[in-house]
């Protein structure tokens, strides 16, 4: 495992792609939250002529510090595919997914090793990502920081389960361009699955509403961190993980 995930994550980061997504996400993340605090700051000062239940419903911690792990959870939908696609589809296409199986390693040593390279390759711009606030520390220096933590929380283990996903579509196919496109289709529909049971009732509305990841990152993005949404993460990663070991060990045993 430890040899996979050095190479794995060796390669990564001789590559120029994790630094191109790292500084898209980077770029894309702090225009959104210098957008949203300067409007924030227009809003205040209409605020300031008006009523104090107006300005005390007008939250700089809600209205602004919590967009900020949504909006980087949003964008990971579409940075994961492109780190996860040649996890396994590279080996296949290259042949040298059955010579790993001759190595003294297990199926899920070479699945959790990759996993974590992954993981460790787009960490660091996540977490860099979720320092922008102390750009304001001077001007807000009552922040509220709780909404950032449990933001960030929801963050990583959604980037967990994304991972999971990614890495079991690249299970499945020789070509990277299918692995990254039935990741992507595959992330949004978990992220979207939610919204028709807005319009439903009973059962199914509730289905819906608890196998969406939107639904989900909500609470950790309202500042509250509930054991029920860490479960449904792990339980999606560790269903994905499964389910790549399927793969792999079906194909080690055709060969």
């Amino acid at each position: 495992m430890k040899a996979v995930f050095l190479k794995d994550l060796s390669n990564y980061y001789k590559s120029s792609t994790v630094y191109i997504l790292s500084a898209i996400l980077l770029l894309l993340t702090g225009v959104m939250f210098f957008a949203k605090v300067f409007y924030y700051s227009q809003n205040c000062l209409k605020f300031a002529s008006m009523p104090s239940e107006y300005s005390n419903t007008y939250n700089f911690g809600s209205l602004v510090l919590s967009g900020l792990p949504s909006f980087v959870a949003f964008l990971l939908l579409f940075i994961i595919p492109f780190l996860t696609m040649r996890l396994f589809s590279e080996e296949k296409k290259l042949g040298t997914l059955e010579l790993l199986f001759t190595y003294p390693i297990t199926e899920f040593g070479l699945i959790f090793g990759k996993y974590l390279s992954c993981f460790l390759a787009i960490i660091p711009s996540i977490l860099i990502s979720a320092m922008l606030p102390l750009t304001l520390f001077k001007l807000i220096p009552n922040m509220e920081w709780g909404y950032i933590i449990s933001g960030y929380i929801g963050v990583i283990l959604f980037c967990l389960a994304a991972i999971a996903i990614g890495m079991w579509a690249s299970s499945m196919t020789d070509n990277q361009l299918i692995a990254g496109i039935i990741t992507v289709v595959s992330l949004i529909l978990f992220w979207i699955i939610g919204f028709p049971g807005d319009i439903l009732q009973g059962g199914w509305k509730d289905f819906f509403s608890a196998v969406s990841f939107a639904n989900n990152l909500e609470d950790f993005m309202k500042g509250s961190v509930n054991l029920q949404n860490i479960v449904y993460f792990i339980c999606i990663s560790a269903f994905f993980i499964y389910l790549t070991y399927y793969n792999l060990s079906a194909r080690k045993w055709r060969s």
